[in-house]
């Protein structure tokens, strides 16, 4: 006759039911992480670009916004400065937190059409304040277009728009 005890059934009822509350927070989390919550979706193949910062300068941060998703905002400052060549200048680029796209920025001299800066990607909520430019420019005024191509992370084969900008690029020194 074999003999209950009762300790040995508790302590076996309280080791099962740890148990199923662990497995269960283990599925509620699995759970989160499929769902985004504990980070962003895959983006290991965006690199971002190296002047990029999270949100919106803040000489800007009091403009309205739109919460459309057919809209797109684009900012740009259209009149770059830098003290010299090999200074940074206020570029401004601007990928609002109300885009759902990410963006990235080329800008070439009208003149020559060289490419005389590259953002990286920018992605929504993020903007580059003053970067320099690849090429060192002599003092004066220097006639430039900026390209912006807005594309899904999740599918960068397919670009969504293309926008071109007319700037004037100003070297103080």
């Amino acid at each position: 006759m074999k003999e209950n005890n009762p300790r040995s059934t508790r302590t076996k009822e309280k080791k099962r039911k740890w148990l199923l509350l662990f497995l269960l927070l283990l599925l509620v989390l699995f759970g989160l992480y499929r769902c985004g919550v504990f980070g962003s979706k895959d983006d290991s193949r965006i690199i971002i670009g190296a002047g990029v910062q999270q949100g919106v300068p803040s000489k800007n941060r009091d403009e309205p916004g739109s919460n459309g998703t057919e809209q797109v905002s684009i900012q740009l400052n259209a009149r770059p400065t830098f003290a010299d060549g090999a200074s940074v200048g206020d570029l401004n680029i601007v990928n609002p937190a109300t885009n759902i796209l990410y963006l990235e920025a080329d800008i070439r001299l009208a003149e020559t059409d060289e490419i005389i800066y590259q953002s990286g990607v920018i992605p929504p909520d993020h903007f580059v304040g003053e970067d320099k430019l690849m090429r060192n420019l002599h003092q004066g005024e220097h006639e430039a277009v900026a390209t912006v191509t807005l594309f899904d992370p999740n599918e960068q084969d397919q670009q969504f728009n293309q926008y071109t900008f007319s700037l004037v690029i100003i070297i103080e020194n």
